[in-house]
């Protein structure tokens, strides 16, 4: 355990532990398989090393990241892949071969163990599902915010009752770089609450680089445009209320539309939102149970938020000054 982890509070390690995925190859930082490689690496050997999650990198680019494998990686990676969309069979099966490949030549430096792929109906999820269930990859399946909602999740619950896994979890997309894209409050809320009374684990991706709900620039360009972001912190915090039996979509709401940090208050066993407390126990089971992490193409724009807010103890590393 890092000196840093030994200064941070309890609750914010129980809500933080492993939850960043890092996605750097992605917009808006989109950077080379070599620089987000070379950054993941330093993030592992970082103060915050703790709420580091998978690599997260397109299956097409797997040559690419074989290409830069040296002994100077500081650990095994894990990796989760995005895959093409359900709706390409063909194409998704070829990249099972690859993740299979893969796992079989490259396991020294890391292990495929997340596969990710947008799936738009029922029978696309299941004949997704059932191509990989022998292949023991956990799957994050993106679902659209439509009326197909509802028959995906609890497709997905049915799957875990029939399998007996844990492996099979939804994924939302949160974010947008154009203007007015970004799911609705209403929509998230709405999903969090199904995923939460059908107990369907979830990922998030796409426009949580900041801890509380504000508007900020799209992308890195300096004429970008602004919009208002869903902030992680009350993306999983409502998950933990979710998960803790609050699956009104008026009260997730409510915390997903939080503006002001010192709503969220951290206390020596729980966080606080308003009048509501939810206790180191509840928010580890959430997280390890529910909300399970989230997907940014920067590592350091959260860390940097959460010093900046007293949520984690300042550090000498350039990395997050």
């Amino acid at each position: 355990m890092s000196e840093n982890q030994d200064l941070t509070a309890k609750p914010v390690v129980e809500l933080l532990r492993g939850l960043i995925d890092y996605a750097g190859f992605f917009p808006p930082a989109s950077l080379s398989i070599s620089r987000a490689l070379e950054n993941y690496s330093e993030y592992q050997e970082s103060d915050f090393y703790w709420a580091l999650g998978h690599l997260v990198l397109p299956v097409g680019k797997l040559s690419e990241l074989v290409e830069q494998f040296n002994e100077d990686l500081f650990e095994p990676l894990r990796i989760s892949v995005v895959m093409p969309p359900a709706s390409d069979m063909a194409g998704f099966q070829a990249g099972l071969e690859a993740i299979r490949d893969f796992n079989a030549e490259h396991e020294f430096y890391g292990v495929i163990d997340v596969v990710e792929c947008k799936v738009d109906t029922p029978a696309e999820l299941v004949a997704a599902q059932a191509a990989c269930q022998n292949d023991h990859l956990v799957g994050f399946w993106e679902l659209p915010l439509n009326d197909n909602l509802n028959q995906l999740v609890e497709a997905l619950a049915e799957i875990k009752r029939a399998t007996g896994r844990r492996g099979n979890h939804a994924k939302i997309r949160t974010g947008s770089v154009v203007p007015g894209a970004i799911p609705n409050i209403s929509s998230v809320a709405k999903f969090i609450s199904l995923c939460a009374q059908h107990r369907v684990g979830f990922k998030a991706t796409a426009g949580l680089h900041h801890p509380v709900r504000a508007s900020h620039p799209l992308t890195y360009a300096a004429d970008a445009p602004c919009d208002v972001m869903h902030g992680f912190l009350n993306m999983f915090l409502a998950a933990t209320a979710g998960y803790c039996g609050m699956t009104c979509v008026d009260t997730l709401s409510q915390i997903l539309l939080t503006e002001h940090s010192q709503e969220f208050q951290v206390e020596p066993n729980g966080i606080r939102w308003r009048d509501q407390f939810w206790t180191l126990d509840q928010i580890s089971e959430s997280r390890f149970n529910f909300g399970l992490s989230f997907g940014s193409c920067s590592f350091t724009e959260p860390i940097h938020d959460l010093i900046a807010l007293g949520w984690l103890p300042p550090t000498d590393e350039s990395l997050f000054e």
